[in-house]
């Protein structure tokens, strides 16, 4: 699951993924808008809902 953190006038999508080695990491994508960042975090969850998520 992601979730939208603001900091100072951008907004993050932090979400968590496991690598090729099986370490779960984290993972911080900035955006400009809100706007932006919850189309991110939908793409985000849809994917590791359906378990086709590949982190850049």
């Amino acid at each position: 699951m992601a979730s939208i953190q603001k900091r100072k006038d951008k907004y993050n999508v932090v979400y968590y993924y496991t690598d090729k080695y099986g370490k779960q990491k984290q993972k911080w994508e900035s955006f400009r808008t809100l706007r932006e960042a919850r189309k991110r975090k939908a793409e985000v969850e849809l994917q590791q809902a359906n378990r086709t998520f590949i982190a850049p």
